[in-house]
């Protein structure tokens, strides 16, 4: 599971469920815009860190769960700062 920041919308929301989508290996993907976090099947040979980069390129921010290895954030960008 993946904590993210910026969301605004539902506009948001689809693109962040777009955008993780199209990441080879991805199954499924659940974004809550209310509880900021995205739920994802995938296969084992995607990474955490694919998933949190192609989030961070679409200019939101992105960390792992407390579940998959600690809060610690890989990577966040300021959405505003991101253009």
């Amino acid at each position: 599971m993946l904590l993210i920041s910026g969301m605004r919308g539902n506009v948001c929301r689809d693109q962040i469920t777009g955008v993780l989508e199209s990441v080879a290996g991805v199954k499924k993907v659940e974004v809550n815009l209310y509880r900021a976090r995205a739920t994802i099947r995938h296969d084992q040979e995607c990474k955490a860190t694919e998933l949190i980069r192609s989030v961070l390129e679409a200019g939101y921010g992105a960390s792992l769960s407390e579940g998959e290895g600690g809060a610690q954030a890989i990577g966040t960008r300021d959405r505003r700062n991101y253009r």
